[in-house]
């Protein structure tokens, strides 16, 4: 026991500096990270228990740094240096105790008072410290630094400590309700190094002439167990570093669930963007044809009843597949069809041949240098749409006597052009996002962009229009085979 005292002795400094060190990093990481915005309640309250980490770090480091002025510096400046640490240590408490104080007044709204009472304490605890100075004297300084020391520990220290570990024992109930319940070892550890810092921190004081703190001190401490509390202390600090440290892992939980989040909301902006252009280029296209099919079976009905009523018919047809349509984004259960996995060619004249069925006028499609496997399904899906809503603004607006759909691909790209000989119109002069008016054109623009292409739309008054797509990529084209067709 001689040789272990013996040994504490010598490296007391040492010990001290490290009590110190142990709180201030402690207090100075957890400061640093409780800066981030968080919804549990323990995160909220970290800065508290931050300050009390530097402070009482910084204070450890006066008590090893002060002594070796008195060599240098008169007596009276070390004094008011052993004043200045003495309130350091009363504060740091203080910060410990509204820690412990607003944790628990969350989840006990009638421990309200508490965060309060630790301004209170501290006040009341300093206006003694102030009154005693001033009645010791110089004569008295010793005495009187001793009882500071005593007090807040008493006082501040101990009561902090206490509340403290109830405080973070209530939040298991909260650290449950967020999927943290992992978490709640560490906060059991750290209630128990909090109760271990009451103790060393708290209880064990300096020796003084009253009861506890003649029998409960370092002194004794040091002679029963043979190791210095300073040690214990930084046992305790070095534990709640540790604690402090783990439920930081907060703050990381938080964020991966807020990032989840926000790629959930963009997930679902991004299917309700693409549902809007697949009715708009699928649905909506396909009622309006119904329309117009419609209108003209209303005129056939007396001069070509059977011509009318085929109509009629088919163009139930299409209205039941758009009701089918509607319901599979309504339920979001939209799933790829066999005419979907078709190859581009294909789709194309398809698309070419409804046209023809549906509306008064001549479709022409010549497609060159095209390999059916060279695009993904999703590419084929966005240059059918582009296409489809280009005609069907030609037949509409423009009014022509031919549409013409020509796909050609080359080295390292495809490139798509519907002309009309219709009307025409003047891109200048239509309003809107980018000088265009409508959804057609801008989901014309936004697919096109999803597939790494480009729009352009070329159009003049008398004229007709040209809107062409150009895709680049080395595998967008290939093969030799040249498909000019002719309806």
């Amino acid at each position: 026991m001689e040789l272990l005292q013996q040994f504490f002795r010598t490296n007391e400094i040492v010990i001290l500096f490290g009590h110190g060190l142990v709180f201030f990093i402690m207090g100075f990481s957890t400061y640093l990270e409780s800066r981030r915005s968080s919804q549990l309640r323990l995160a909220r309250h970290l800065p508290l228990l931050g300050l009390f980490g530097m402070i009482n770090g910084v204070s450890a480091w006066g008590s090893v740094f002060i002594p070796i002025q008195r060599t240098y510096l008169p007596e009276a400046v070390v004094a008011s240096l052993e004043g200045l640490d003495a309130v350091l240590l009363a504060l740091s408490f203080a910060f410990l105790f509204a820690f412990g104080g607003r944790l628990l007044a969350e989840t006990r709204p009638r421990l309200g008072f508490l965060p309060w009472l630790a301004g209170a304490v501290l006040a009341a605890w300093f206006a003694a410290f102030v009154w005693s100075g001033l009645k010791e004297g110089a004569t008295g300084i010793r005495a009187w630094l001793l009882l500071s020391d005593v007090w807040s520990r008493y006082l501040l220290g101990f009561t902090g400590s206490l509340l403290a570990a109830w405080g973070l024992a209530e939040q298991r109930s909260q650290f449950d309700e967020m999927g943290l319940g992992h978490l709640n070892v560490h906060l059991g550890l750290g209630v128990v190094a909090f109760l271990v810092y009451a103790a060393s921190g708290g209880l064990v004081v300096p020796r003084a002439g009253f009861f506890p703190a003649n029998v409960v001190n370092d002194v004794a401490f040091f002679t029963w167990l043979g190791v210095p509390v300073h040690a214990f202390r930084a046992l305790a600090g070095l534990a709640i570093a540790y604690v402090t440290i783990r439920m930081l892992e907060v703050y990381d939980v938080e964020a991966a669930l807020q990032n989840e989040t926000h790629q959930r909301m963009l997930a679902v902006l991004t299917e309700r963007d693409r549902i809007a252009r697949e009715l708009h280029d699928g649905v909506i296209q396909q009622l309006y044809a119904v329309g117009l099919n419609l209108e003209s079976s209303l005129f056939l009905l007396e001069s070509e009843p059977g011509q009318a009523r085929r109509q009629i018919r088919e163009n139930m047809g299409r209205l039941n597949q758009a009701v089918k349509d509607i319901r599979r984004y309504i339920m979001n259960l939209r799933t790829p069809q066999e005419e979907e996995s078709a190859p581009l060619p294909a789709r194309l004249r398809r698309v070419a041949e409804e046209f023809r069925r549906s509306y008064p006028v001549e479709v022409r499609v010549q497609v060159r240098r095209v390999t059916h496997t060279s695009l993904s399904p999703e590419t084929v899906e966005h240059v059918v749409q582009i296409v489809r809503e280009s005609m069907t603004n030609a037949i509409r607006h423009g009014h022509p006597r031919q549409v013409h759909l020509r796909v050609e691909g080359f080295n390292d790209g495809l490139s798509v052009a519907v002309e009309d000989d219709g009307a025409g119109f003047d891109p200048a002069s239509v309003s809107g996002r980018n000088g265009e008016t409508g959804h057609g054109l801008q989901n014309m623009r936004e697919r096109a962009e999803l597939i790494g292409g480009r729009l352009d739309i070329h159009s003049r008054p008398g004229e007709g229009t040209r809107v062409s797509l150009i895709l680049t990529g080395g595998d967008q084209a290939g093969g030799s085979h040249s498909h000019p067709d002719r309806g």
